[in-house]
């Protein structure tokens, strides 16, 4: 090959090397612009449900206790440092000695870049990468953590739905699928316009109940392969195209735990405590708020319910639609009456408004670790680019 044929060569690679990089930027944009768009879609709703009920012109009338709504900001701010110590703690288990002010940092980053729907790379993604280059001879079992952490949060606000609805006796034993069928008739014969809420409350309750069940069935089979035959579901996860090995190498990663079950039982334990704080945040903003609302219990209840919406990858409006929803569904007291329409917005606005209170609290980490995150996001790039 002549000189100018390799020229040739390297130029037309930097042309598709710069291609590929250009389609994977604009492809990303028109996902975030879309998950934006109807995040805005949703809140303009809402808004105009909260104004035509008389939500906003209530708020301002009624008297605010700064203190519960300071109170509130202070268990956010409490469950959000608990997740980064619920990190520290299962990176220590197996381990892998990260000091705590390294683990803080890399959190904190994670947490500003999940807070941003702008943001070039995802948290999670941007901590593993940032916490595989901290511990180079244990990358997988690093990265493994922040996958592992974030399965093992989900899993314990499951837990802690079906825990609360029991304890606050707001679940009802048995499940009411006659009444559901006699409701769902009348609805489809149209002498109903709505099915009632208090109905799909307990249908949510339920849903959740059968899910914790079978996480919880599928979490013994991960992690005691080979004495339940869970092997047998590791080998047939791990054909799935694509997508398969890298939920194989993370069960695999689970099957750790089974030999330290109490280091699991203390995450999970953990996660739930966290969770709860949420839960608190959101009771605090609501007595902060309003002259009258929902007991400490079940707002943790009604808030982890809307929480566990957040598996929707969507910046804003699935949690403020469902726990405004909630609001409507489920009286403050036994036959009591319920909240306003938009009276969950608000709490729901004041409970972001915490997070992004803590966030502004944690931004200096960020700058801590400039360099390192900016290299991180353009090797990130880089490889997405290659990918494409």
């Amino acid at each position: 090959m002549s000189a100018s044929d390799k020229m040739n060569a390297v130029h037309s690679g930097a042309v598709s090397v710069r291609g590929s990089e250009s389609h994977s930027r604009w492809k990303r944009l028109g996902i975030v612009l879309f998950q934006l768009a109807v995040s805005a879609v949703i809140m303009v709703w809402l808004c105009v449900q909260a104004s035509r009920s008389g939500a906003f012109s209530d708020l301002v009338q009624h008297d605010k206790h700064w203190g519960y709504l300071l109170l509130g900001t202070l268990f956010v701010g409490l469950g959000v440092v608990g997740t980064f110590f619920r990190w520290f703690r299962l990176l220590r288990s197996q381990g892998l000695e990260v000091p705590w002010s390294t683990t803080f940092r890399f959190s904190a980053v994670g947490y500003l870049m999940n807070l941003a729907p702008m943001g070039i790379v995802g948290g999670d993604l941007l901590k593993s990468v940032l916490i595989a280059r901290h511990q180079p001879n244990r990358r997988a079992d690093a990265i493994a953590s922040v996958l592992i952490d974030r399965v093992i949060g989900l899993a314990a606000l499951f837990y802690l739905i079906t825990i609360v609805a029991i304890v606050s006796g707001a679940i009802r034993f048995p499940i009411p699928l006659v009444e559901f069928r006699e409701v769902w008739t009348q609805y489809r014969a149209g002498s109903l316009t709505l099915l009632p809420g208090e109905l799909i409350f307990q249908l949510l309750i339920w849903f959740a109940f059968a899910l914790t069940l079978l996480g919880s069935i599928a979490m013994v089979l991960v992690l005691y392969p080979k004495q339940t035959g869970g092997r047998y579901l590791l080998m047939g996860v791990a054909k799935i195209p694509k997508i398969g090995p890298k939920f194989a190498a993370l069960f695999q990663g689970f099957e750790k735990f089974g030999k330290v079950p109490c280091t699991l039982c203390e995450s999970i334990l953990l996660a739930m405590s966290f969770h709860g704080c949420f839960g608190l945040g959101a009771w605090c903003f609501g007595q902060g708020l309003f002259a009258e609302t929902y007991s400490a219990i079940y707002q943790v209840l009604l808030t982890s319910l809307a929480n566990s919406s957040q598996v929707i990858p969507l910046p804003l409006g699935p949690f403020e639609l469902v726990i405004d929803w909630l609001y409507q569904w489920v009286p403050i007291y036994a036959n009591g009456p319920t909240m306003k329409a938009g009276e969950g917005l608000i709490v729901a606005i004041a409970w972001r408004c915490s997070f992004i209170a803590v966030a502004a609290l944690l931004i200096p980490c960020y700058f801590l670790s400039r360099t390192e995150v900016r290299d991180v996001q353009a090797r990130l790039e880089a490889m997405e680019a290659n990918d494409a």
